[in-house]
Parts: C-alpha cells; structure tokens; sequence
C-alpha cells in the first residue's frame, strides 16, 4: 500500500484515503497491517469492513489463553488465509489483543459515502432478502439503511455479493466504488459478451483489462461503477478528485 500511496504523491497530513476491506490474509504481513490499522493510522486513513474481517470477527472473540476454543480448522476464516493471520496475532500481541481486534472490526463501516460516490467491498444488492450463496459465510448480520437506496441493505450481501452484482443492470445515484471481486478474474469479457446477447437497450460496458481497476459503464442515469480489487499482485488506487488510476507491483 505504501508504495502506491507514494506512487500516487499521497499527502499525508491532507489527503483522505479509504481502504474498502480486507486488510488481512493471503499475504505475509496480514497480522502486521491489522495492528498497523488499529494502533498506527492516522485518523485520514478510513478503512471499511470486508468478508476476510468479518470471518475473523468470531473467530478472534473466541481465542482463549491456551489457544482457540473449538475447531478452527472447520471455520471458514481458515480455509481463507486466516490460519497464518491468526497464528502470527497471538504471537505478536496475544490473546486479549486478539479480542481488542474483534471489537475493532465489529465497529467497521460497512460503507462510506464521499461527495457523490458510494464506497462498499464487494457491492449492493438489488433487494432480494439473503440469497442463497455458497460464499456468504455469516459473520455481521444486520441490515442497514443506505440513503439513496430504495432498499435495506442486508450486510453479508454488502461484503460477499459477486455475479449478482456484477450484472446488475439497475441504476443508482451515486458513482459505485468497490473491490471483492479480483480484476484478474477476467470476469470483464463475459460481463460484455452477456450484455451484448441479452439487452437490446444499450448494454453495459467494463473497460480496463486483467489485473487493472476495471470501469463499468452504460447505466441509464450515467453513473459509473469502478471496481478496484485488482489482484495479489498489483495494487491499485483509484483517486476520487478525478478518477486517476496508480499502480504498484507486489515486488
């Protein structure tokens, strides 16, 4: 991340940033950046709830002195990358730190709303009450009101929602900015291929390749969605003054 801040000439005592989830797992330092977000940033670095914290909400509330309580290995927080976070939390901080964690992550937003843009981690739903899918894993369940939004917002569709959202066709009043889904999916072909078969109105459009923020457009209203997840190995930052895109590579 600080490579790309600098890449971005970040300002660090003017600049606001917002970070849209899922600060830890899958990297060699997850453990670290959670301490680093929860002891050492400053208070212009905003960050949101994503599906990696909130499968370790319950699962740091329930680490004991001697370790975790039931059956880690059938929690879907370690099949996820959260085994190695975990290991290296305990052993950075220790266990009541480990709660100290989960205190954090439950007072997360679980969106941000700056200007006219709507900041989420993985999307909206389009109102259908808990959809049945494989990848929601219950964690934070609540639903909250969004404004500008006909709908309540159920909080695992916000954090785990993916094809549904991706081809929603339903325009909404802000610019959407959310990540979840890997850009290097390539997921943005078959997005375009869909829409060219199945709407005879003007079909949606996703410009930027594999590995890169990704720009959806076609909405009725005008209104643009970016999708900024863009992979392991390149990390991207979508600046919302004018929507410039800046790169790092995980070397």
């Amino acid at each position: 991340m600080f490579k790309v801040l600098e890449i971005a000439k970040f300002d660090w005592d003017n600049d606001e940033l917002y970070v849209l989830g899922d600060i830890i797992d899958r990297g060699p330092e997850s453990a670290e950046a959670l301490i680093w977000a929860m002891e050492e940033a400053p208070s212009n670095i905003h960050f949101l709830l994503g599906n990696h914290e909130d499968m370790a909400y319950s699962a740091l509330m329930m680490v004991k002195e001697n370790g975790i309580s039931y059956d880690f290995f059938d929690d879907p927080w370690s099949w996820n990358g959260g085994g190695r976070t975990l290991e290296d939390c305990l052993k950075l901080r220790g266990y009541k730190w480990c709660h100290k964690a989960a205190e954090w992550i439950r007072e997360l937003p679980l969106y941000y709303i700056v200007d006219d843009k709507l900041l989420v981690h993985a999307g909206i739903c389009d109102g259908a009450p808990r959809l049945s899918d494989d990848f929601i894993r219950s964690g934070i369940d609540e639903y909250i009101d969004i404004p500008g939004i006909k709908r309540p917002q159920w909080s695992q569709h916000l954090l785990w929602i993916r094809d549904r959202w991706i081809y929603d066709q339903n325009s909404y009043p802000y610019d959407i900015i959310f990540g979840h889904t890997p850009t290097t999916y390539d997921w943005m072909q078959v997005v375009n291929d869909s829409y060219k078969l199945n709407h005879e109105r003007n079909p949606i459009v996703c410009q930027g390749g594999p590995g890169y923020i990704v720009r959806m457009v076609g909405f009725d209203n005008y209104k643009v969605r970016y999708c900024i997840d863009t992979g392991r190995d390149r990390m991207g930052l979508l600046r919302l003054d004018d929507y410039a895109e800046f790169y790092a590579t995980g070397d």
